[in-house]
């Protein structure tokens, strides 16, 4: 519902009714006038829609809301403060952090050729090219895994058949040599998106140390990643 108030023209200023109310005519009106009357009756009194304040510009903060007159209508104004630099970095800073773990937690594509993937029912196919998961705790099972085929790689075993399961639930019946290649294509993929959100941090720094405000908001971090 919108918000209503009375305008006095003589000395240009409006003021808000809430709840029950006193007209500028002096009859009082019960807590609930306003949702049970018609916009008809609400303008026969006087009553006027305020035009709301909008949002603050990127870089300002909401300090407080005021109601003014202009060309006879109640409008809100927003008072605003700038943010100061250091929060603008920290945002800045947290969402970096969010695009690096969005981006490491993606699907890791690999081609796994002519190998054979089986599904739950016993279905056999080439594996050709699958997705794996990379969300945290799939992360984590990989780690395991790359252990396994480390100390079958060790002992002299590096085509011992070693299950990884895609994206799509077929089990890629890879060797434990193979599980090294795509493990430590994982390691290579995360790496470079650390270090790339390091060096978009150490960016973003840099222009704050300078006090470049409008660099700081203008810097965008959700570029400069690699692909």
């Amino acid at each position: 519902m919108p918000r209503y108030a009375f305008v006095d023209t003589v000395a240009n200023t409006a003021f808000e009714v809430r709840g029950a109310f006193t007209a500028p005519d002096g009859r009082n009106y019960p807590r609930n006038w306003l949702a049970l009357s018609s916009a008809q009756q609400r303008a026969a009194i006087g009553l006027k829609v305020i035009t709301p304040a909008g949002e603050p510009v990127v870089g300002k903060r909401e300090k407080g809301k005021v109601l003014v007159v202009i060309g006879g209508a109640p409008i809100e104004q927003l008072l605003t403060e700038d943010i100061p630099i250091a929060e603008l970095l920290d945002g800045k800073i947290a969402e970096i952090d969010a695009e690096r773990d969005r981006r490491q937690q993606l699907d890791l594509v690999h081609d796994f050729a002519a190998t054979t993937a089986i599904d739950d029912f016993g279905n056999e196919i080439e594996a050709g090219a699958r997705s794996l998961q990379m969300r945290a705790i799939d992360q984590a099972n990989w780690t395991v895994l790359n252990g396994q085929a480390l100390a079958a790689v060790a002992g002299g075993a590096p085509e011992t058949v070693m299950a990884m399961r895609a994206e799509d639930n077929w089990n890629i019946q890879t060797t434990a040599a193979q599980v090294l290649t795509v493990c430590a294509a994982m390691v290579a993929r995360n790496g470079a998106i650390l270090f790339a959100g390091g060096a978009l941090k150490s960016q973003v720094r840099e222009l704050a140390a300078a006090n470049d405000r409008a660099g700081v908001l203008a810097f965008d971090p959700l570029s400069g990643w690699p692909e």
